[in-house]
């Protein structure tokens, strides 16, 4: 077989987790921006009002109309979204009882999941092709980011765009499928050994797990996949529990991922900056990316501790959940080996905490050797700053005697004038009392002397008297 061609009958249930980083308190505040307590309908947008006080608010088509369903303050908050909202092909679905609504789950234990119960794509009406299936998923993914990015906090939004390298708008989602049957009714391990049917099945479910995958009992089977599952039974409902406790554990364990991956980016940036130092030496530049990294530092221990809390929660979740659940229910979780995956969660992120504290140990260290080049460089400026003002200094002051020393030719000049035109000039060529200087050689030499003293010291009165004045306004 060539090509593969395989069909969700009836009116599969589609279900999209995430994990974010949220607490009590984050919800509260979502309650508050949706006006839940007052159990209105609202629009939601990224946009800002930049004219309040117009009666018109125009908006981009990233808006979204939600209404709260149920809630529970500092719990959950559910709500409904308009799928005519979103980008096609998600607006071309029509849901259960011809709706066109999303169900939506938020919970302070940073789970949130979006439901639909498709009936109806394009014209395909209780049998819907993989291929159909999956490019729906793929744009509720992005649309079901923009709805939530648009409702989260801004420090919500800032832990997201750390975590997914500024691209939070494709962050990871569980996807579960809960179908009556697939066409053609071919067995499970069919389904699993014909490649044929794994590129289709990998579009929703992507890289098969065969060791979890298997039938849960004589009719039911569940296909198991990295970042999807798919449950077929005549009821399927019954394992959503089931499922929806998994993929939250999924959700965790992408956000965990990712942030170790950001972890990882972390040590290269350091590495990079630690051997631009030794060679290049260090910029104003350089400076910012350690404190930008020290600040990355602090949001990826947050991230953790949300993540311990969100595990603490389950802890409690357990032992309420297990004695409701039937026999197939608990035959699921054991196919799913929830207790591994929990353990290694735990594992990781316990490891976690010991790679971030070696890592903000480091960024430290950086930040000290940037402090002690950049103590040196001021030094070195303040060096030369000092050096510049002595010869400032110099220069101001032989520029003081040059402005008295002229100050005295001028003087002589003036007197040489006046004694000139005067008829003195025989009154200078008689000697002096000093033997063998004249009258006139000695009085343009005293004259100068005394004139230039004089300017000298009327130079630096002024100077003293302005600095003065500066230090008294500094002051």
């Amino acid at each position: 077989m060539s090509e593969a061609y395989l069909n969700l009958m009836g009116s599969p249930y589609i279900m999209l987790t995430e994990w974010v980083p949220l607490a009590v308190n984050n919800v509260a505040q979502l309650m508050e921006k949706l006006e839940a307590l007052e159990g209105k309908s609202c629009i939601v947008t990224d946009q800002v009002d930049k004219d309040p006080e117009s009666t018109i608010f125009e908006m981009n088509p990233s808006r979204f109309k939600v209404s709260v369903i149920r809630y529970k303050v500092t719990d959950y908050i559910e709500l409904i979204a308009n799928i005519d909202d979103f980008t096609a092909p998600s607006s071309d679905v029509v849901c259960e009882d011809g709706s066109k609504e999303m169900g939506i789950h938020v919970d302070a234990s940073g789970r949130i999941s979006y439901g639909i119960r498709l009936a109806e794509s394009k014209g395909e009406v209780e049998r819907h092709s993989l291929d159909s299936v999956s490019r729906i998923i793929s744009n509720l993914n992005t649309d079901t980011s923009k709805l939530m990015d648009v409702m989260l906090s801004n420090y919500q939004r800032r832990l997201l765009e750390l975590i997914y390298y500024n691209e939070s708008i494709h962050r990871d989602k569980f996807t579960t499928i809960l179908a009556s049957g697939i066409d053609p009714g071919i067995g499970l391990d069919e389904l699993l050994s014909n490649p044929a049917y794994h590129g289709e099945l990998r579009q929703i479910v992507n890289v098969i797990d065969e060791g979890r995958s298997g039938e849960i009992n004589e009719e039911e089977y569940l296909i198991l996949g990295t970042n999807g599952g798919i449950v077929v039974s005549a009821d399927p409902r019954k394992y959503e529990k089931v499922m929806y406790f998994y993929s939250l554990l999924k959700g965790i364990e992408a956000t965990q991922n990712n942030t170790f991956a950001r972890i990882g980016i972390a040590w290269d940036e350091i590495n990079g900056l630690q051997k631009k130092f030794r060679t290049k030496g260090m910029t104003h530049r350089d400076r910012e990316e350690i404190a930008e990294l020290m600040g990355n530092i602090s949001l990826l221990e947050a991230i953790l501790t949300y993540i311990k809390k969100s595990l603490a929660g389950i802890d409690e979740e357990m032992p309420v959940l297990l004695p409701n659940m039937s026999e197939d229910e608990r035959a699921l979780m054991d196919m799913l080996e929830i207790d591994d995956v929990l353990s290694e969660i735990r594992l990781r992120i316990d490891d976690a905490y010991f790679v971030l504290e070696d890592l903000e140990k480091e960024v430290n260290g950086l930040s000290t050797m940037a402090s002690t080049l950049h103590e040196g460089e001021l030094r070195k400026v303040f060096g030369a700053l000092r050096e510049n003002t002595a010869h400032s200094v110099a220069i101001g002051r032989a520029l003081e005697m040059l402005e008295a020393l002229i100050f005295g030719v001028y003087f002589i000049e003036v007197m040489n004038f006046i004694i000139i035109y005067s008829n003195g000039e025989d009154w200078l060529k008689v000697e002096s009392w000093i033997p063998g200087v004249s009258r006139g050689a000695f009085l343009i030499v005293f004259t100068g002397v005394v004139t230039i003293y004089l300017a000298w010291k009327l130079i630096n009165y002024m100077h003293n008297r302005t600095f003065e004045k500066i230090k008294k306004r500094i002051s």
